[in-house]
């Protein structure tokens, strides 16, 4: 009784995306990795991970025959839509670079307010309610990490324009 199911698309992308990782590891290998003249092979610092990549390689790609042996009519809407739905994640990547770019301009204390407001409201999170705790937790945020934890974290570029005494508080303390 042999039960065969259906790839699911996760698998495909996950199939798809280590054998491309593997290709991207293998075109640097010569670049990237040393070898030593009279060394033996099993020494050699670049032999354990061109080893390893090659197994990479050899069984992403094992993985993608068999995914397409099971099931070579899926459609590839599916496959398409599992890679948006992990491409999703990546916004928030797009959301702490920006962070961390604001922070450089703006301050650490300005920033953290209009992100953490900002996630809220993209999270769905929109009432007065919700924007007023995102806010205090943006501010004790800010707080525990400049006053009680002491963490050094630049002041922002906007910080210059304040009057001597106020920037040097921003600085120190928010």
């Amino acid at each position: 009784m042999s039960s065969t199911r259906q790839p699911r698309p996760a698998e495909w992308v996950f199939a798809l995306l280590a054998f491309a990782i593997g290709l991207f590891l293998a075109s640097r290998i010569g670049s990237e990795l040393s070898w030593q003249a009279r060394q033996p092979l099993h020494r050699q610092p670049g032999f354990w991970p061109s080893l390893a990549i090659v197994g990479m390689l050899v069984f992403g790609l094992g993985d993608l025959i068999l995914r397409w042996r099971a099931n070579p009519r899926q459609g590839s809407d599916s496959v398409i839509g599992e890679f948006a739905l992990w491409a999703r994640g990546l916004e928030f990547v797009a959301w702490f670079v920006l962070y961390v770019q604001a922070v450089r301009w703006a301050g650490y204390l300005p920033s953290t307010l209009v992100f953490c407001t900002g996630l809220a409201w993209r999270l769905g999170y929109r009432s007065r309610r919700w924007m007023v705790l995102a806010g205090l937790f943006g501010f004790s945020t800010v707080l525990i990490f400049k006053s009680v934890l002491a963490v050094k974290i630049p002041g922002g570029v906007l910080y210059e324009a304040l009057p001597t005494d106020l920037r040097n508080l921003m600085i120190r303390f928010f």
